[in-house]
């Protein structure tokens, strides 16, 4: 599913404008970026909580020849999901 196909499902099922769900959106991912970057922990009841955590450098090998490479420390984002989300996600269907 891409952006469209999300936006599209949220809209159908509202019965908001796609332009509205669009900017609804951009504005969620705006916030959620902006609150990582200030250093907060961002937590979706039901969903996620998603953390940054630092990467330190470290040295790695080019996949198209070996010859080694120096990866650069980096800030990345970490999704843990809530009990109710993977509960969800792995729930059997009754025979």
């Amino acid at each position: 599913m891409n952006k469209n196909d999300l936006v599209s499902k949220i809209a159908d099922k509202t019965g908001l404008t796609k332009t509205g769900v669009n900017a609804v959106l951009d504005t969620f991912v705006e916030e959620v970026i902006r609150a990582l970057n200030s250093g907060d922990d961002v937590r979706l009841i039901d969903f996620c909580t998603i953390t940054v955590t630092k990467r330190e450098e470290k040295m790695g090998r080019n996949p198209k020849n070996g010859a080694p490479i120096k990866i650069p420390a980096a800030f990345v984002a970490k999704m843990r999901p809530t009990k109710r989300f993977k509960e969800a996600l792995n729930k059997k269907k009754k025979k």
